[in-house]
Parts: C-alpha cells; structure tokens; sequence
C-alpha cells in the first residue's frame, strides 16, 4: 500500500502587503538617491541659495541693459535724423555758394564794364566790342555781342 502523505504546506498569501512592501522600496531608493545627489552638489560647491541670488541678479543686469539698448537705440535714431539734416543743410549751403558765386562773378564783369566804359579817355572814340559769347542750343547757335561806343 501505498502511503499517502499527510504533510500539507499552508502559506499565507497577501498580495496588497508585497505591492506595498515594492512600492516602500521604491520610494526609499529615490529618496536616498535624491539626497546622494544632493550631497554630491552640495559637496562640489553648488548651492541652491546663492543660484537663485546668481538668477536674480542676472535678471536684473538683463533688465539694465534692456533700458540701455533702448536708450541707445533712441540716440542712434536722433543722431542718424541729425545727420540727415546736415546733409541737407550743406547741400543748400553749397547751392547757395554756387549761386552766389554765379552772382559775383556776374557783378565783376558788369563792374569790368561800366570800367570800361568810365576810363575811356585813355581810348580813342568810336565803335568797341566789350565782350562776345556764343552758346550752342541743340541744332542753332546764339550769340551776345557787346558794343560800346564811346564819344
């Protein structure tokens, strides 16, 4: 006959104790490796205070220089409108002078006329040529003549 056996194994089973037992080894080896990597920053010198003073002051150093650009920005804009203007101011200065020029030299030769025509005593009367010019005008010719006559 064969014998039977009367051994019987009874485990207990709960699975919600062993997904909680998991769940608290996971949490645990994130919180120790958290606090190693702190501890690794804090060690090479790295703090989490004085970054955020560091950010700070560099958000304001941003913002100053911000104002400057803009400040600048106006003043290059004022300048270049400046120098517009002088341009065009010494554009018309140098019409002006050429104008001007034109005019005297103008008046010379009217003044070198009427000279002319004062101090004939030293010329003998009659007929004489003050001056001659001819200008071309596209197809035609045109020409001044100037004719004194002294007495």
């Amino acid at each position: 006959m064969r014998r039977r056996s009367t051994h019987v194994i009874v485990r207990s089973h709960h699975p919600r104790l062993r997904q909680s037992a998991l769940a608290a080894l996971a949490l645990t080896l994130l919180v120790v490796g958290w606090l190693l990597y702190e501890y690794g920053r804090s060690s090479a010198g790295f703090s989490v205070v004085e970054a955020m003073r560091q950010e700070s002051d560099l958000k304001g150093r941003i913002s100053d220089l911000e104002d400057e650009n803009s400040r600048l920005k106006g003043q290059f804009t004022a300048l270049e409108q400046g120098g517009e203007i002088d341009r065009r101011a010494y554009e018309e200065v140098e019409r002006m002078m050429a104008e001007l020029q034109n005019e005297a030299l103008e008046l010379r030769q009217e003044v070198a006329f009427y000279r002319g025509i004062v101090n004939s005593e030293a010329v003998e009367p009659g007929l004489r040529l003050q001056s001659f010019k001819v200008r071309r005008e596209q197809e035609q010719y045109s020409f001044r003549l100037v004719l004194t006559q002294l007495a």
